[in-house]
C-alpha cells in the first residue's frame, strides 16, 4: 500500500469555505479535516494541521546561504558570500506591510522582509490556503545590484524527526547539483534523511536534488505531506541537520543525535565547482547572479496511510 494524497473536496467538486479567524496576533483557517494558523508577529505559518497531526510547528524561514563545500571554503566563498548568511537568518520582518484578502477559493496574506545586505532589499513571502486544504506557498526575490552572487534561493523547514522518509520525483539517484546531474535520470527515488546526509569528513552542503516536480515526507506509516512544485522544478533536500549544524562541525562525531528533520526546498543553488578546492570558483553559468530575480512556489497536501 502506498500514502494517499487527500483533498476535502465535496460532491460538486468546491471545497466548504472553511472558518477564518483574524485575532490581534495570529489569523487562523479551521476546515474539514485541517487547520493552518499564521502568526503576526513572527511573519508566516506557525501551524499546519490535517487530521489531527500537525506537521508545521514554527515559521519556515527562507535562505540565501548554504554550508560551504570544501570547494566553498577553498575559493574564499564564506568571506565574501557572508552577507548571505544574514540577508535570511536576521532579515526584518515588516509586519506595518502585512497585507491579506480573501479570494473565492482561498485566503492570501503576503509576508514582507527587509534583508540586512549592502544594499537592502526587500523579499516576501505569499501563502495561500485554500478551502480544500491544500496551502501554497510562494518565495520572491526582486534581485540587487551587490558584487558577490548568492548561495541559495530556499525555504527551510523544521519539521518532527518522525518525518524522515522521503519519495521524490526528479533527478536522481544520488545527491546532483546544477553542474553535477548530467549523469542524474529523471524517475522516483526513496531515501531517509540519515541516509541522504553524505559522509564527507568534514560536514558540508550534501543531498541535494534538481529537477524536482515532488518529494513526499512520511513518518514510518506512510503518514506525512506532500510538496509540489508549481511551474518550473525546483530543487530539495531532505536532511537530519540543519545548513547551520552542517557548518559549525567540523568532524562527523560533533553532529549530535538528530532532533528534526530539515527540509529545503529552493529555487536555485549554485553549482559545486571542482576544478580545483584551492581557488577555483564555481563556472558562471552555475552561479545565481544577484540582478536577476528569482521566484518559485510549491503546494503542500497530506498524506494519509490507507
Amino acid at each position: 500500500a502506498v500514502g494517499k494524497l487527500m483533498t476535502d473536496r465535496g460532491q460538486t467538486g468546491e471545497a466548504e469555505r472553511p472558518d477564518i479567524v483574524y485575532g490581534d496576533f495570529c489569523i487562523g483557517v479551521r476546515g474539514k479535516d485541517f487547520y493552518v494558523q499564521f502568526d503576526k508577529g513572527q511573519g508566516g505559518i506557525t501551524s499546519l494541521v490535517y487530521h489531527g497531526e500537525e506537521y508545521i510547528t514554527r515559521v519556515p524561514q527562507v535562505s540565501f546561504w548554504r554550508a560551504f563545500t570544501d570547494n566553498d571554503r577553498g575559493a574564499g566563498y564564506q568571506t565574501f558570500a557572508a552577507q548571505w548568511e544574514l540577508a535570511g537568518k536576521y532579515a526584518r520582518y515588516r509586519r506595518d506591510l502585512v497585507s491579506w484578502e480573501e479570494k473565492d477559493d482561498c485566503l492570501e496574506i503576503i509576508f514582507p522582509l527587509d534583508a540586512p545586505t549592502v544594499p537592502a532589499f526587500t523579499y516576501k513571502v505569499v501563502y495561500r490556503v485554500y478551502f480544500d486544504g491544500k496551502v501554497e506557498i510562494r518565495a520572491e526575490d526582486p534581485g540587487v545590484e551587490t558584487e558577490v552572487d548568492f548561495p541559495v534561493f530556499a525555504m527551510d523547514f523544521k519539521m518532527k524527526r518522525k518525518y524522515e522518509n522521503f519519495r521524490y520525483y526528479g533527478l536522481g539517484p544520488e545527491e546532483n547539483y546544477i553542474d553535477r546531474n548530467f549523469g542524474g535520470k529523471l524517475g522516483v527515488y526513496e531515501s531517509t534523511a540519515r541516509e541522504n546526509l553524505s559522509g564527507y569528513v568534514n560536514p558540508q552542503e550534501c543531498g541535494n536534488r534538481t529537477g524536482v516536480r515532488y518529494v513526499q515526507v512520511t513518518d514510518e506509516s506512510g503518514t506525512g505531506v506532500r510538496f509540489t512544485s508549481v511551474g518550473e522544478p525546483m530543487e530539495m533536500s531532505v536532511l537530519p541537520y540543519s545548513a547551520a549544524e552542517l557548518e559549525t562541525a567540523m568532524h562527523l562525531e560533533e553532529l549530535k543525535e538528530p532532533s528534526y528533520t530539515w527540509v529545503r526546498l529552493a529555487a536555485k543553488q549554485m553549482g559545486v565547482g571542482g576544478d580545483d578546492s584551492w581557488g577555483a570558483p564555481v563556472h558562471k553559468p552555475y552561479v545565481l547572479t544577484n540582478e536577476q530575480s528569482y521566484a518559485f512556489s510549491f503546494t503542500i497536501n497530506p498524506i494519509v496511510w490507507g
